[in-house]
């Protein structure tokens, strides 16, 4: 399905966003980010806890170069229909600001590029974990900008979500290129968190589990492995290491809610909202993959006992680190699930049903603000 330009749609949206680098070395290190028109323009004020950023991550299976930034104005437009701000009595009247990321993509055979005519800079060649990386890097650079800290909200569509949930698991940790392993040359408790983790985490439509979504698609079409292969290689450990539905239900406690609990100030210390949502109609990515993230968030999927991923050395690794930490007793995590309706692509493209999974969002963090 062709994507319209969205720039297109609203020059009154479209004056309110300004462009950003958080990043030289590469042509697609920016964010876009719109500000309602009543938030103030001192970006070195304390900011306010009774707002939220929302953070959008654009999907296209980390190769696309048809699916950008600008992919979150039709979602602006539903959300601000007839001016660039909300009523005080509405839940969006929370939103300080919203920012959508572009991330270096990996090569898709449909839009070729020659490297010995391409300078490196626009080349399209991304291989994990340059995607993940450059997210955590424009969180870094907009916390730093805005000054929101850990009051955000991430929402991601399809490889989005993966990504958003890739934050949450390691957004302090080097990610390992090669060899299907997670970790770079220092141990995970030697990293320093790059960014403050989001008191909340949006899937849309997401991609969980790698190696389900290319079980589930083997008959169906080729593409799925070809995408998969392109960004992540042909290691099936390295499919497990990075799908968010292979971490037990401990390791988000330990890797997100505790960081909440140790760096947040805001309203919902220590304990964190998973909104996953997901349509029937989805003709690209089955309900298995919401289900199956559903599972962790929820709670039922401690350790890998009841994983269909279990049995590779990276994840008995993991398992094992696990087990050894001490996560509490509470449930931290808020689970919720939105049914949406439209095709995989209609989810973004026409704008109201993405605008209704920030909506919801934004209510479970502000349940006073009513709507």
């Amino acid at each position: 399905m062709a994507a319209s330009n969205p720039r297109d749609q609203d020059p009154s949206i479209e004056s309110r966003i300004t462009v950003h680098r958080y990043g030289n070395e590469h042509i697609l290190q920016y964010y876009e980010v719109f500000q309602p028109a009543t938030v103030g323009e001192d970006k070195n004020a304390a900011f306010d806890k009774d707002k939220v950023w929302i953070v959008y991550i654009h999907g296209g299976a980390w190769r696309d170069p048809l699916i950008t930034s600008s992919s979150f104005i039709p979602f602006l437009k539903s959300l601000y229909p007839s001016q660039s701000s909300a009523s005080s009595s509405s839940p969006i009247s929370h939103i300080a600001g919203i920012a959508s990321l572009s991330y270096r993509l990996s090569p898709h055979p449909s839009h070729p590029q020659d490297p010995s005519q391409t300078p490196d800079h626009n080349l399209r060649n991304a291989k994990h974990p340059q995607h993940i990386e450059d997210v955590v890097s424009a969180i870094a650079d907009l916390q730093g900008r805005y000054n929101f800290g850990n009051q955000y909200v991430i929402v991601g569509h399809s490889c989005g979500a993966t990504l958003a949930f890739q934050v949450a698991m390691y957004a302090g940790v080097p990610w390992k290129s090669s060899g299907g392993g997670v970790y770079g040359d220092r141990k995970e408790e030697e990293a320093k968190m790059r960014c403050q983790l989001p008191v909340a985490i949006v899937g849309v439509e997401g991609i969980y589990g790698v190696d389900l979504l290319l079980r589930d698609y083997k008959d169906v079409s080729s593409a799925y492995r070809e995408f998969v292969e392109a960004a992540f290689g042909d290691s099936r450990d390295a499919w497990i290491a990075v799908s968010p539905a292979q971490r037990a239900y401990e390791r988000y406690v330990c890797s997100w809610a505790d960081n909440i609990d140790e760096k947040g100030e805001g309203r919902r210390k220590g304990k964190v909202l998973a909104l996953l949502a997901h349509s029937h109609e989805d003709e690209l990515v089955n309900m298995a993959q919401s289900d199956e993230m559903a599972r962790v968030l929820k709670g039922e999927k401690r350790g890998l006992g009841q994983s269909q991923f279990r049995g590779t050395a990276e994840a008995e690794k993991e398992e094992e680190k696990a087990e050894n930490g001490e996560p509490g007793g509470e449930n931290v995590i808020e689970y919720r699930f939105l049914e949406l309706k439209g095709r995989h692509h209609e989810i973004w493209e026409k704008g109201e049903e993405m605008a209704r999974c920030v909506t919801e969002a934004v209510k479970a963090l502000y349940p006073e603000s009513g709507g």
